[in-house]
């Protein structure tokens, strides 16, 4: 291979590589929703509350305000994935009296799977606001999603009142090419966190490729091509990494 060939393409895939993205799911379940002068439980649900089977006389308003984000949090592995941020208002009027309790469920249209967990309301609100004279407001964080993925996201007051007293969005989460997702996990499985720098060298009639490994893979494939004679020519290189901060890995030709 002389000094004219020209180098198209090197170093097209790491076979260790996990090349899937988890599913929607609940992270590890906090428990603890309270606010000063509220005391509040979170737990899992079924997405079906039986209170829908009863008929109430009063019931509370929806939430005044809902907006959905979405941020980097941590599953029980110690891994950085893409979770909703979940924040709601509730509505300033007599009705938080009825207020018992709120329903958050995800769905993800793609694969029809819908997850819900449930706040629950110790005891009634002592006042329309809280005590700095603002509305009451909760969150949750806690929603592992796929970068890319539509979801609706629901927010229902309980007891429930049909198709009057929730608010509901859809949001897409964004891509791992997009805002901060690069920074998770679940991207960087993929290897979108991985910066090669790819360097060639001519030395005769040998080519010398040089790039940045992976700290946590072990084998590479090399794809070169030639524009004399159309050699598409794929080498799989195999070697120990074993030190995380490895600079470089030399390839000859």
């Amino acid at each position: 291979m002389g000094s004219t060939v020209t180098f198209f393409r090197a170093l097209t895939g790491l076979s260790v590589l996990v090349i899937c993205v988890g599913g929607l799911r609940v992270i590890s379940l906090e428990e603890d929703c309270s606010q000063p002068e509220i005391q509040c439980t979170i737990g899992s649900s079924s997405c079906f509350d039986f209170s829908w089977l009863r008929s109430f006389s009063w019931t509370p308003n929806g939430p005044s305000s809902m907006e959905v984000t979405a941020g980097i949090g941590m599953n029980e592995m110690g891994q950085r994935v893409p979770v909703l941020h979940i924040n709601w208002t509730i509505s300033i009027d007599s009705s938080i009296q009825m207020l018992q309790g709120v329903e958050i469920s995800v769905l993800e249209p793609s694969t029809n799977m819908n997850r819900c967990v449930q706040f629950q309301f110790n005891g009634t609100f002592p006042r329309q606001v809280n005590r700095n004279g603002q509305p009451w407001q909760f969150y949750y964080n806690n929603f592992e999603v796929s970068p890319g993925h539509l979801y609706f996201v629901t927010v229902q007051h309980l007891p429930k009142q049909e198709k009057i007293n929730y608010k509901e969005k859809e949001f897409t989460v964004p891509r791992c090419n997009e805002a901060n997702m690069m920074l998770t996990d679940t991207c960087c499985n993929l290897g979108l966190c991985w910066f090669p720098n790819i360097r060639t060298k001519y030395q005769g009639n040998n080519l010398t490729v040089e790039f940045t490994t992976r700290w946590d893979a072990q084998e590479y494939g090399v794809r070169v091509k030639t524009s004399d004679a159309l050699i598409d020519e794929f080498k799989r290189v195999f070697f120990q990494v074993f030190h995380s901060n490895q600079s470089h890995h030399v390839i000859n030709h």
